[in-house]
C-alpha cells in the first residue's frame, strides 16, 4: 500500500514548475526592445508676451490638390482656346468622375471653402501666438483657381489682423503646353492674366511691404519668357494701378539664380539651403539624407556679391514625404532650434530692423511634413522651438542651479591615450558648474606624469585620480575598471576619451563634435543635468550621429559584433535576447548617464573576454561592450535621449 507523502508532492510541483518556467523562457525568447519610451510630444506653448525684430515668414501652400478624403491630384488637363479670357481646367475626383464637368468641380471648390478657411484661420491664430510674422502664400495661378476663393474670403475680413504676401508657383504642368506656342500668346496668358488676378490682394493694408514696396515673389523666374518684359510690365502696371512700387522676390532654387541673366531685374532673392550640397543614401530605393547637415552647410553662411537682397530659410523635416529629393533621418525639434538660431543671427548682422525676414518652408503642404500640424512624435515641439530660437531663449524650459545640491555626485572619465589632449578634456571638463571628481586612464607613466602636471596647473576638479592600464580595450576597458569599485557612489557619470580615429580622415572632427555636445560649454552641461533631474527615468544621454559618420557608414551599426553584444547581456540576466529592431547607440562611446541605468556592466569580469590591441574597428567584446549600453538602459527599467546642442 502506498502512502501519500504530501510534501515529495510539492517538490515535483515546484521541479516542474521551475523546468516549465525555464522553458517557457527559452520558447519565448524575452527580448529587450531599443523602444525608447521618452516622449518628446509637447503641447502647445503661447509666445504672445514675447516680441523680436525678426520677421518670420512661413511659406503657405492652398494645397490646391486636396479635394475631399478621396482625392486625386489636380491636372491642367488642356487650354481650350489659347487666349487671355478663355482657359479651362479639368479637376479629377473620385466623386467628380462620373460627371465630368468643369462647373461641378468648380462648384466643389466652393463647398471644401468654409471648412479649409477656418482652419486658415486656426493657423493664423497659431502662428501669431509663436511671433510668425505672415504667411507667404503660394499662388497656383489658373482659371477659376481654389487660391482665388481663398484670398477673396481673407480679404473681405478685415478683422484678420496677419500680414500675407504672394509668391507665383509656376508649375510645370502649365508650361508643358504652353511652350507649344509662341512667346506672345504665353506673355498675354502668364504675365498679364496672372498680374490682373493678383493686383486687388496686393493693394491690401496688410500685404507685406519692405522699403514701401509690396513684395512679389516668384518661385521659378527661369522659366518665364522674355522676364525682363514681363516685370517691367508689373512694375507698370503696379503704379497704375495704386500699389506703388514692386519688390520682386525671386526664388534661390538649387543654384538657379546663376541662370538668370538679368540679376538686376530683382530686388532681393530667398533660398533655403542646396540638396545638391548635401550627401545622401539609398534606403529602400530612396535618396536619405541626414538633417544635422544642413547645420554644417549653413553655419558658414556666405554673403553673395549681389547688389540685392538675401533671405535665408529653413525647411522643416520631410520624414513622411512623397518627394524622394527632400527625406531627411534623424531630425529633431532640436536641431530645427539650432538651424534658426544660425539663420537669425545671421540676418541680425545684416540687416537693419527694419528688414529682417527669415523664411519657413514646407509649413503645410501635403508632401512634407508641417510644423503647424500636432506630429505623433513631436506634437508642436518644432513650432515651440521656432519661437525658442525666434525670441533667444533657452531650448530647455525653465532649468537653473537651484535643483541642484553640493551633494550631487559627479564623476567624469576620461581616457587619455594621447596625453596631449589632456588640455581639451580640462579645457571641457572645467566648464561644469558644480563639483565633480575626474577619473582618468592612460597607459604610460610618462603620460601620467605629463597628464598630472597639466591637471594640478588647470583643472577645476574636487579631486581627481590617474591609473596606468595596459594598452587594451582602448577606452572601454580602463572605463569599466577603473570606477569598478566606485561607481555606486556617484549619481552621474560622463565618459569621454582623446578619439582620433586614425583610420578615417574625420576623427578630429568627430571628436570635437562628441565633446562640445556634452561639454562644450556651462549651459549645455546645465541642460543635459537638468533633463536628468526633471525625468526620474532619463538614464542616458548622448549626441546625434555625426554627419560625416552617416555618410560614410549609413545606418550600418551593428557590424560583426551582435554575438558579443547577446554574450554581454545574458551574463548580466540569462535566456535575454536582442531586439536589432531601432537598433542605436552612442556612436564614438561618449555620453552622460545616471549610474543606476547601467552599474551592471562595471561589475562583469571582462578583461579575458577584450583582445590586445590590433587596431581593431569592428568585431570584438569591446565593440560589443559600446553596443550594449541601451538595452542595459532599457533593462534597468530607463530610456535614452539623443542630443544636438553644438557644431
Amino acid at each position: 500500500m502506498y502512502h501519500f507523502n504530501f510534501f515529495i508532492v510539492i517538490q515535483i510541483v515546484i521541479t516542474f514548475f521551475n523546468i516549465s518556467i525555464i522553458y517557457f523562457t527559452i520558447n519565448k525568447k524575452l527580448y529587450i526592445y531599443i523602444d525608447n519610451n521618452i516622449s518628446e510630444f509637447e503641447n502647445n506653448i503661447n509666445y504672445s508676451n514675447y516680441s523680436t525684430d525678426i520677421k518670420v515668414i512661413c511659406l503657405y501652400s492652398d494645397n490646391f490638390e486636396k479635394i475631399g478624403n478621396n482625392n486625386k491630384e489636380i491636372l491642367i488637363k488642356k487650354y481650350s482656346n489659347y487666349n487671355t479670357s478663355n482657359i479651362s481646367v479639368s479637376i479629377y475626383n473620385d466623386n467628380i468622375l462620373k460627371e465630368n464637368k468643369e462647373n461641378k468641380a468648380y462648384e466643389t471648390f466652393k463647398s471644401y471653402r468654409s471648412k479649409e478657411f477656418e482652419e486658415f484661420l486656426n493657423r493664423i491664430n497659431l502662428a501669431k501666438s509663436h511671433g510668425i510674422y505672415g504667411f507667404a502664400i503660394y499662388y497656383y495661378w489658373f482659371y477659376k483657381s481654389k487660391t482665388d476663393i481663398f484670398l477673396s474670403i481673407f480679404l473681405k475680413h478685415k478683422y484678420i489682423k496677419f500680414h500675407f504676401l504672394l509668391i507665383w508657383k509656376i508649375e510645370d504642368i502649365i508650361f508643358k503646353e504652353i511652350y507649344e506656342y509662341d512667346k506672345k500668346i504665353q506673355f498675354n496668358i502668364l504675365v498679364k492674366k496672372f498680374f490682373k488676378k493678383v493686383r486687388k490682394y496686393m493693394k491690401d493694408s496688410r500685404y507685406i511691404r519692405i522699403n514701401n514696396k509690396a513684395v512679389l515673389g516668384i518661385y521659378k523666374p527661369n522659366k518665364i519668357v522674355n522676364l525682363n518684359k514681363a516685370i517691367k510690365y508689373w512694375r507698370l502696371e503696379a503704379k497704375k494701378y495704386g500699389i506703388g512700387e514692386l519688390f520682386i522676390l525671386a526664388f534661390l532654387h538649387e543654384n538657379s539664380i546663376s541662370h538668370f541673366e538679368n540679376i538686376i531685374l530683382f530686388d532681393g532673392y530667398y533660398e533655403f539651403f542646396s540638396i545638391n550640397d548635401l550627401k545622401n543614401h539609398i534606403i529602400n530605393k530612396k535618396k536619405t539624407y541626414i538633417y544635422s547637415e544642413i547645420l554644417y552647410k549653413l553655419f558658414d553662411l556666405k554673403e553673395e556679391n549681389l547688389n540685392i537682397f538675401q533671405f535665408r530659410g529653413n525647411i522643416i523635416d520631410n520624414n513622411s514625404g512623397n518627394n524622394e529629393s527632400l527625406i531627411f533621418d534623424y531630425y529633431s525639434p532640436e536641431q530645427f532650434y539650432m538651424i534658426n538660431k544660425i539663420i537669425i543671427d545671421w540676418t541680425t548682422k545684416k540687416y537693419k530692423s527694419n528688414i529682417r525676414y527669415i523664411f519657413i518652408n514646407a509649413l503645410n503642404e501635403l508632401d512634407r511634413s508641417s510644423i503647424f500640424e500636432a506630429d505623433k512624435k513631436y506634437g508642436y515641439a518644432s513650432l515651440n522651438y521656432l519661437s525658442k530660437a525666434l525670441f533667444n531663449l533657452s531650448y530647455i524650459n525653465n532649468y537653473s542651479y537651484i535643483n541642484f545640491r553640493k551633494s550631487t555626485k559627479i564623476a567624469i572619465q576620461a581616457h587619455v591615450y594621447y596625453e596631449n589632449l589632456i588640455s581639451e578634456i580640462v579645457e571641457k571638463t572645467n566648464n561644469i558648474p558644480f563639483n565633480y571628481d575626474l577619473f582618468i586612464s592612460t597607459d604610460s607613466k610618462i603620460k601620467k606624469k605629463f597628464i598630472q602636471n597639466y591637471i594640478i596647473k588647470k583643472s577645476k576638479a574636487n579631486k581627481f585620480e590617474i591609473k596606468i592600464f595596459n594598452n587594451k580595450g582602448r577606452d572601454v576597458l580602463p572605463f569599466l575598471i577603473q570606477l569598478k569599485n566606485k561607481i555606486k557612489k556617484y549619481k552621474y557619470i560622463c565618459h569621454v576619451h582623446t578619439k582620433k580615429s586614425n583610420h578615417i580622415s574625420f576623427g578630429k572632427d568627430w571628436r570635437k563634435y562628441l565633446f562640445n555636445n556634452l561639454l562644450g560649454n556651462q549651459k549645455i552641461i546645465l541642460e543635459i543635468l537638468t533633463e536628468f533631474e526633471n525625468n526620474p527615468k532619463l538614464g542616458i544621454i548622448f549626441p546625434e550621429i555625426y554627419y560625416k559618420v552617416f555618410i560614410a557608414y549609413g545606418k550600418n551599426v551593428l557590424g560583426a559584433n551582435l554575438k558579443y553584444m547577446e554574450s554581454l547581456i545574458t551574463t548580466i540576466r540569462p535566456y535575454l535576447k536582442l531586439s536589432l529592431k531601432n537598433l542605436d547607440f552612442p556612436m564614438g562611446n561618449m555620453f552622460w548617464a545616471k549610474v543606476k541605468s547601467i552599474y551592471q556592466l562595471f561589475q562583469l569580469d571582462l578583461d579575458s573576454q577584450i583582445p590586445s590591441e590590433n587596431r581593431q574597428i569592428d568585431g570584438t567584446a569591446m565593440h560589443g561592450i559600446e553596443r550594449i549600453w541601451l538595452y542595459l538602459v532599457k533593462f534597468n527599467g530607463f530610456y535614452y535621449k539623443k542630443i544636438f546642442k553644438h557644431l
